[in-house]
């Protein structure tokens, strides 16, 4: 894949990086003030139904459990996977759960056409920004 087209998908991932970003800063300036707040062209009055949005963008969530034996009863989730679009190219969250079934990491990964799944470099408040929007979710049974 020629290097233009490698960073064009980079670009997408990182503006998925920075619309969760986005997201993040509105829902914790509604905490302190109160404020209605608009994203994306929608007024929000309550960071519920900003938390209810999000939760409707994936296209699939996913969980698996480690390696164990064939004898063995499936084990607690381990891993997750957020699903936010497929095709060339695609785009995931992936990350650790800990014994609670709640994230312990969130990575942003992109991948395209004949190529793995990349994890994406980001800030420090990007990478809190992925954690948080991760932990809206339920993995558990």
């Amino acid at each position: 894949m020629p290097q233009n087209e490698k960073a064009r998908v980079r670009r997408q991932a990182n503006g998925i990086a920075s619309s969760i970003l986005e997201q993040h800063k509105l829902y914790l300036k509604f905490q302190e003030d109160g404020e209605p707040f608009v994203y994306d062209n929608e007024e929000f009055t309550d960071s519920r139904d900003l938390v209810d949005r999000i939760r409707g963008e994936p296209l699939s969530i996913q969980v698996r459990d480690g390696w164990r034996s064939l004898a063995d009863e499936r084990g607690d989730p381990e891993e997750y996977e957020i699903l936010l679009g497929t095709g060339g190219p695609a785009f995931r969250i992936v990350g650790r759960l800990d014994d609670n079934n709640e994230p312990e990491t969130a990575v942003l990964e992109w991948q395209d056409w004949f190529l793995p799944w990349t994890p994406l470099k980001v800030s420090n408040a990007k990478r809190e920004a992925l954690l948080w929007y991760a932990s809206l979710f339920w993995y558990g049974e």
